[in-house]
């Protein structure tokens, strides 16, 4: 009587095939959380440039406007960027009755956040 060791090409198969479906679930899984992670990264930005739009105002009685990053951090931020390895673009344009925030990403959602903290696009 002779024992057989070892898997078949069968199994072997079925297994690698379950591997790759799984891998698959997982990137698709992963990418998904990188990306909200990074959305939710951008409103947390926003609210932070909303905060000092509202310290600049008291300061100079208006808002600050800009597309610039760099003006942005120089003029909101004393030069401290907070803007550091972000994929988001900023910007501050003016509206009727104040601002409005816009985080934009190509690919992605357009993030937008005026002066009263709606997120409405403006």
């Amino acid at each position: 009587m002779r024992l057989n060791k070892g898997f078949t090409l069968i199994e072997l198969l079925v297994v690698v095939a379950l591997v790759g479906i799984l891998s698959a679930i997982g990137v698709y899984a992963f990418t998904g959380f990188i990306s909200s992670t990074k959305q939710k990264q951008a409103e947390t930005t926003m609210n932070t440039i909303y905060l000092a739009e509202m310290e600049y105002k008291s300061n100079n009685n208006v808002y600050y406007f800009s597309s610039n990053k760099n003006a942005i951090v120089r003029e909101l931020f004393d030069g401290v960027d907070e803007f550091q390895d972000q994929e988001y673009q900023y910007s501050i344009r003016s509206i009727s009755d104040g601002f409005c925030i816009r985080a934009s990403k190509s690919g992605a959602t357009t993030l937008y956040l005026n002066h009263q903290k709606k997120k409405t696009n403006c």
